[in-house]
């Protein structure tokens, strides 16, 4: 274990923590003056198990951040300012559990963003800029059980991105501006199909059903 949270630490080079190949748990959490990490800066960390490194000042990660960590389990990244997700950022994490997003700035979740993450349990976004999600985005997600997207920009979710997180058990997608027309069919056809623990789903327009609860339409 290497605990380097709450530091004043500015950026991390490739290799930084290359000589601790037993490392199972790293936290750089709460260094609010973190802005930049090279490509490479988790290099040989391949028995890392937990990563944190929320509350920084992370705008951008590099595209091979995340290589060969296949052990990790846990990964912190909420409350930085990342804007954008490169498609395969997490591509090796095969055994990743529990991902931690909430609380940046993403504005879309592509078609590619968590390609590899079979294993993923728990994802959240919620507290984003999101405004649109693929729909092929969930597709390697098949044993997700929780799925957090309220506090975000969102009018509609695909059919198909739901019918690939058919193992949900909580789902949270309150506090959106949900268009209730047509294009809301898939979303409210999956609730009808699954029991599951849902927030209400308040329609933003039309202005017919505004305020009405999009579910139970």
């Amino acid at each position: 274990v290497l605990w380097l949270f709450s530091n004043n630490i500015t950026w991390i080079e490739a290799g930084a923590f290359s000589e601790l190949r037993d490392l199972e748990e790293l936290d750089l959490g709460d260094n609010p003056h973190l802005r930049r990490l090279e490509g490479g800066a988790f290099r040989g960390l391949e028995k890392l198990q937990s990563l944190h490194m929320h509350r920084c000042r992370l705008a951008a990660l590099p595209h091979d951040i995340f290589h060969k960590l296949y052990s990790l389990q846990y990964l912190y990244l909420q409350e930085n300012q990342l804007h954008f997700l490169q498609d395969d950022l997490f591509a090796d994490l095969i055994n990743l559990s529990q991902l931690f997003l909430h609380g940046n700035r993403i504005r879309t979740l592509s078609e590619n963003v968590f390609r590899g993450l079979v294993n993923l349990d728990r994802l959240l976004v919620h507290d984003n800029r999101i405004r649109q999600v693929n729909r092929r985005a969930f597709r390697d997600l098949g044993r997700l059980t929780m799925l957090f997207l309220f506090n975000n920009s969102l009018a509609e979710l695909p059919g198909q991105a739901m019918r690939d997180v058919e193992s949900i058990q909580f789902l949270r997608l309150n506090n959106n501006p949900w268009a209730c027309g047509c294009e809301a069919r898939p979303l409210w056809e999956f609730f009808r199909s699954n029991r599951v623990s849902s927030s209400e789903l308040l329609c933003a327009s039309p202005s017919a059903r505004r305020g009405l609860d999009l579910r139970f339409l």
